[in-house]
């Protein structure tokens, strides 16, 4: 690289290089390159050119370094048979190329809500085991992402049993969905009961309804 940068300083000229990148999907770009790391530190710029993992036809080149300004925005380009077509609106981002996240797209909200009402019927009735869920949602095409996007917004809860590398991590919801059905009638003494703890006027109807 010292011959290189000897060259440059000589002629005013800039060295272009280009480097194949390695299977390490989802690693950072600047650690993808294949050959010594120390080509990527040399260099000053580097454009990288990938596509969304999700559709590969969907390409762009990203500016993932920059060391004597800001970094340019994706250019996204397509191949077809009349050769090579430009996108300057493409969805692409540098991390998408890099193979951290798939493009956003407009089904994002639907794979959302599939992944929420998957955790909701898995766990209905009970908790269960981490690793057994992760398994059934690839089944369903439901990414790891997803996936922990709908245990966020259901607010999902986790549970350890056991020690070390033996012990199991369990999701379970937040509630007992089970609970809302367990009670066919409130009787009048039941009702009694729960009157002279609260010391308040209380809807028998809306009482089978909701988790006490």
């Amino acid at each position: 690289m010292s011959h290189l940068r000897a060259l440059a300083e000589k002629y005013n000229c800039a060295i272009v290089l280009i480097e194949h990148l390695n299977k390490n999907i989802g690693g950072k770009g600047l650690h993808r390159g294949l050959g010594s790391i120390d080509i990527t530190a040399a260099a000053r710029s580097i454009l990288m050119l990938g596509s969304d993992p999700g559709n590969e036809s969907d390409k762009g080149v990203a500016h993932i370094k920059s060391n004597c300004g800001m970094k340019g925005k994706v250019i996204g380009f397509s191949i077809g048979k009349g050769g090579l077509v430009w996108n300057p609106n493409t969805a692409l981002t540098a991390d998408v190329i890099q193979g951290y996240v798939r493009a956003e797209s407009e089904s994002s909200d639907n794979k959302l809500e599939e992944a929420k009402e998957f955790l909701e019927d898995v766990l209905k009735d009970g908790k269960q085991s981490h690793k057994d869920i992760m398994v059934t949602a690839k089944q369903h095409s439901i990414s790891d992402a997803t996936l922990r996007r709908a245990k966020e917004d259901l607010r999902i809860e986790t549970e350890r049993e056991g020690f070390g590398r033996g012990s199991t991590v369990y999701w379970k919801l937040p509630y007992s969905v089970n609970a809302f059905h367990s009670v066919e009638k409130v009787t009048p003494d039941e009702e009694a009961e729960i009157l002279s703890i609260f010391d308040t006027p209380i809807d028998a109807q809306a009482l089978k309804e909701c988790e006490i």
